[in-house]
């Protein structure tokens, strides 16, 4: 959906030189016609990165941990699974996280937000750099406090926890049978059958 603003947005510089994006002019400028058809970007710390589209194991990976999140929270009639859609976590941070556990809410005006979401996972394939370094350092800045990066071509759930500082504290090659989710200690996950269901 495109939103104009009211008023001309205006470039920001970052201290490198480049130009800052805001979520504001990444609207103008789509309803502009500045972007090909099709274009798929997030904004991260005011830097507009270009999605590629998903390889067919990137999907299946994701439809995998959706699979196992549904069962584990199907008495959680609070909490909905959104997968491929934006988060709005500040002017100059809305990514594209391939999972987000969320409130349960239409989001009519804004963006699911960092007090909205529970648990960000991104399936690592085509860019596994940006998932493990600024899309790290991103969620950590606004305390999103379970991340997971589903590491395909290593194999690996890594899990990112304790966000202070811009910066995860504690990050883990998951080896354990289950996770507890830190803001959802009802909610526990057999990471064991999803780490076999997804590697196998």
């Amino acid at each position: 959906m495109v939103q104009v603003t009211s008023s001309p947005p205006t470039f920001q510089a970052a201290p490198n030189g480049k130009v800052r994006w805001t979520i504001d002019l990444v609207y103008a400028a789509d309803a502009a016609g500045f972007f090909k058809p099709g274009d798929r970007y997030e904004l991260i710390d005011g830097e507009l990165l270009l999605m590629s589209p998903p390889k067919p194991p990137h999907q299946a990976a994701v439809r995998k941990v959706v699979r196992m999140l549904r069962q584990t929270i199907a008495a959680e009639t609070d909490l909905e699974i959104e997968t491929g859609g934006p988060s709005g976590l500040g002017d100059f941070d809305v990514p594209v996280p391939d999972i987000m556990l969320i409130r349960d809410d239409l989001y009519e005006d804004r963006h699911p937000g960092a007090d909205d979401t529970f648990l960000i996972v991104e399936v690592a394939n085509s860019h596994p750099e940006r998932d493990r370094q600024p899309k790290r350092q991103q969620y950590a800045r606004f305390d999103i406090a379970d991340y997971w990066i589903v590491d395909l071509k290593k194999k690996e759930l890594v899990v990112h926890r304790d966000p202070q500082n811009g910066d995860y504290q504690q990050v883990t090659v998951w080896q354990d049978d289950t996770i507890t989710l830190a803001r959802l200690p009802q909610v526990s996950v057999n990471m064991e059958a999803l780490r076999q269901w997804i590697f196998s």
